[in-house]
């Protein structure tokens, strides 16, 4: 997904490639706000837990205006790394005594720190209305593919996960110069996916994650 989006992006910015074509690039930074529900059903156990946490995130954009109020856009964004823990509870049987019968089963809990880090590629299209003098307001929506470093929300699951979300965001623009502008913009996606175990001890043990990922940006931006 994350080389069909770089392909869409290749393939299109050679149409608006002329002299009348403004290139757009922005430097994002700013803080992610991230709500985390993970449930799972392990072993014949229910777990779920949640978290919300912020993290320091920032990003680079590059876009292709092909009017005055429309652009098409290409991001790279970095959304920090939470740190969670989770309850795990599971019950163990011990063996049978001496003259026979069973000792009844005990539950034991386990408490895990977790760790995870989430960036995102945005492919997706701005919207823009001058407000007032050097004052525009702007909304955008596209595809985000995230993707997870190392571990992932999942139980069991160290080596990282893949996906792709609708994003949508609603922010404004201030021109200090005809090509020099800031801003503010506020974003978001929602990271979601369902897991099985299909194989050893875990046989039968499956689950989902849903990642909210708010971004409250500041934008450095300038046309060329």
């Amino acid at each position: 997904m994350n080389k069909y989006i770089a392909g869409i992006a290749l393939v299109t910015l050679p149409f608006f490639s002329n002299a009348e074509t403004t290139i757009v690039s922005e430097i994002l930074v700013g803080t992610t706000h991230n709500n985390l529900t993970t449930s799972s059903h392990i072993r014949g156990e229910n777990n779920k837990f949640s978290n919300s946490e912020n993290s320091e995130s920032y990003g680079i954009r590059l876009g292709v205006k092909f009017t005055d109020n429309i652009s098409i856009e290409l991001s790279r964004n970095v959304h920090g790394s939470v740190e969670s823990n989770f309850t795990y509870t599971y019950y163990t049987q011990s063996p049978g005594i001496p003259g026979g019968g069973t000792i009844p089963s005990e539950t034991q809990a386990i408490t895990a720190d977790h760790s995870f880090d989430i960036e995102s590629t945005k492919l997706g299209f701005k919207l823009e209305y001058n407000l007032w003098s050097d004052l525009f307001i702007n909304t955008r929506i596209g595809i985000a593919y995230w993707e997870y470093d190392d571990s992932t929300p999942h139980y069991s699951h160290d080596d990282g996960d893949t996906g792709n979300d609708v994003y949508y965001s609603v922010g404004a623009d201030y021109h200090i110069t005809e090509n020099i502008y800031v801003g503010l913009e506020y974003s978001f996606f929602e990271a979601t996916d369902n897991w099985d175990d299909t194989s050893g001890d875990n046989l039968g043990s499956f689950g989902k994650f849903s990642h909210e990922v708010e971004d409250l940006s500041l934008i450095a931006g300038w046309n060329f």
